[in-house]
């Protein structure tokens, strides 16, 4: 057989082979799609398995929802820490939604140990610098989910009616975050900021030719926040002004704070108008006389919101000798300390004095008005801690106070800041507070987006974490030992839970303007942990709590004219019922009790 023969042939069986495998292509299209459900069986039947087998893990937020970026970023020690804490501190019931719960978390939550929490300082300056960079508009991307989250509620009198057309201005409590801006309530009263960034704001309807201004400060993400609006009025005040044997006094001086001043007749009488102040104030009229004391009478607020006129008979008590007050301000070790500022404050009477120690550490404040009720305070130099006295009395004549100083140790602190759960709270706004010694300024604290927080210089003893905003959330107890990092786990109740209720008279009908407290507070390792939100009433007698974390909580109604009610023990969570609250006429029918 020839070469070109030979090439004829071997062309020929490779073709045959080709049309052969073209003609079977149907055939592999078979065998791949059932190799692609054979991996699909032993994934464990998820789709989501196709992707990446640690984002599939995490487990989510119960009730199926997929796990959120700030807790896929939360490293295993403290979601571990924070189940741990979740399983041997909190007793849960053993009811099917309590099994529920427990069975939607993860196998290894529950078989293994947890490891202790292990914090990267340089993690913590790493992820500070660049949120401070992205918000500074210096380059680095927002997160999605800063700006997902929104502020709802409703604007109301003092009656409970919803108020439409009412402006509201937000201003973030950061001066990284970007302010809101306003919004106009709808007809129902009810208003939404939307797209905001994680951290505090600051709610504020302006005062009116109908209302007082109101403000309130919020956590983003609070769904049911209530603003309560009240009504102007005038209120005018007249009486005498008489000395201790009654006798009227000429010529003193009568000022009702944020209205009107004018100075006593002949007889001792007096007449002075303005506005009533702003809701939760009483108005305060001041006397003042050379020779008497000055005296700050604060006026019932029973008829707030409308025109009134009250009258108010008031005796001035001649001013005594004048007095002194000194002493020496030294350390731990006896040694003087200069250069210190003293400071005296008093409401009654309102005295506001300071001094500075010379080289021995001696202070001297003269010509003081005795009286009681002040607080003696130090704002000392480097390396000592400041220190405020309990109330005390200044009497006539020379006193004397001695004061020694505490070192100013310091410590720091690495924390994770985790719900009831034990899930990571990324980009949580707070506030630290050290209780040791007293008077020390709060820090702001914000988590990082793994729920996490450093504390490199903070005064050592008892501090407590707080937010300033709506609910009132708080973690105390914390220790901070001097010289070294101190670590801690604390729970906060932060959550995705609502509670609906409905308070109702004996007869069934509903009361509104009841005032409902919800309170949480449970001891953790690192911390005792406790929460406080309150709301009231609609016309209807409906009430709603939102973001709420933990699963069982102590409710409280009070309403004018009924009994106040407690209910421990209200479940929240998936399958819990709405909460009605029963109140009783005040005088009749047993106190305490429940809700059903």
């Amino acid at each position: 057989m020839t070469e070109r023969q030979d090439a004829r042939s071997d062309e020929v069986v490779r073709g045959s082979l080709l049309r052969r495998l073209w003609h079977a292509r149907w055939l592999w299209v078979v065998f791949l799609a059932g190799g692609l459900v054979l991996v699909f069986l032993l994934r464990g039947g998820d789709l989501a398995t196709f992707g990446p087998v640690g984002e599939a893990d995490g487990p989510g937020r119960e009730g199926g929802a997929a796990p959120s970026e700030q807790q896929a970023e939360a490293p295993e020690s403290v979601s571990e820490t924070g189940r741990h804490l979740s399983r041997q501190v909190r007793q849960r019931d053993s009811g099917p939604e309590a099994l529920e719960q427990r069975t939607s978390r993860s196998t290894s939550a529950r078989e293994h140990e947890p490891t202790p929490v292990t914090l990267d300082a340089a993690h913590f300056e790493t992820e500070h610098r660049s949120v401070r960079t992205s918000r500074s508009g210096n380059g680095g991307d927002e997160s999605d989910d800063d700006s997902e989250l929104t502020i709802g509620g409703t604007v109301l009198d003092a009656a409970g009616v919803p108020l439409p057309d009412i402006r509201i201005e937000a201003n973030a409590m950061s001066a990284y975050l970007p302010d809101p801006g306003s919004v106009v309530t709808d007809a129902l009263g009810m208003f939404s900021f939307q797209s905001l960034e994680s951290g505090e704001y600051v709610l504020t309807v302006p005062e009116s030719d109908d209302h007082h201004s109101a403000s309130v400060q919020v956590r983003a993400g609070s769904a049911s926040v209530e603003i309560y609006l009240r009504p102007r009025g005038r209120v005018t005040v007249h009486g005498l002004v008489q000395d201790e044997a009654g006798q009227p006094l000429d010529l003193a001086r009568v000022r009702l704070l944020g209205g009107d001043e004018t100075r006593t007749g002949a007889d001792g009488s007096y007449r002075v108008t303005g506005s009533w102040p702003r809701a939760g104030q009483a108005p305060v009229v001041e006397f003042r006389h050379p020779d008497y004391l000055v005296k700050r009478q604060a006026l019932a607020s029973s008829s707030a919101g409308s025109s009134s006129e009250i009258r108010l008979d008031v005796q001035l008590e001649p001013r005594e000798a004048s007095a002194v007050l000194a002493g020496r301000l030294t350390g731990p070790a006896g040694e003087s300390i200069s250069d210190a500022r003293i400071w005296l404050s008093s409401s009654s009477p309102s005295v506001h004095r300071q001094a500075v120690t010379d080289a021995a550490g001696y202070f001297l404040l003269e010509r003081l008005e005795p009286g009681g009720h002040f607080l003696l305070g130090v704002s000392p130099p480097e390396g000592y801690a400041s220190w405020v006295s309990e109330p005390m009395a200044i009497s006539a004549g020379n006193n004397r106070r001695d004061i020694e100083l505490q070192r100013d140790d310091r410590g720091g602190l690495f924390g994770a800041v985790i719900d009831p759960d034990g899930r990571p709270l990324g980009n949580f706004a707070m506030w630290a507070r050290s209780t040791t010694p007293a008077g020390q300024s709060a820090i702001p604290v914000v988590t990082d987006s793994a729920g996490q927080f450093w504390l490199p210089d903070i005064a050592a003893g008892v501090m407590q974490l707080e937010t300033r905003s709506l609910p009132r959330l708080e973690a105390r107890g914390i220790q901070i030992e001097a010289g070294r990092d101190n670590q801690a786990v604390v729970p906060m109740d932060w959550g995705e839970q609502w509670l609906f209720g409905t308070v109702l008279d004996e007869r069934g009908s509903p009361v509104a303007g009841a005032t409902v407290s919800l309170q949480w507070g449970e001891q953790f390792p690192d911390a005792y942990s406790t929460s406080v939100r309150q709301v009231r009433s609609d016309l209807d007698g409906q009430f709603v709590f939102s973001n709420l974390g933990a699963d069982h909580y102590a409710l409280v109604a009070r309403a004018d004219g009924h009994v106040t009610r407690r209910v421990q023990n209200v479940p929240v969570g998936p399958g819990a019922e709405e909460v009605q609250v029963v109140l009783e006429p005040a005088g009749g029918g047993a106190a305490g009790g429940g809700g059903k």
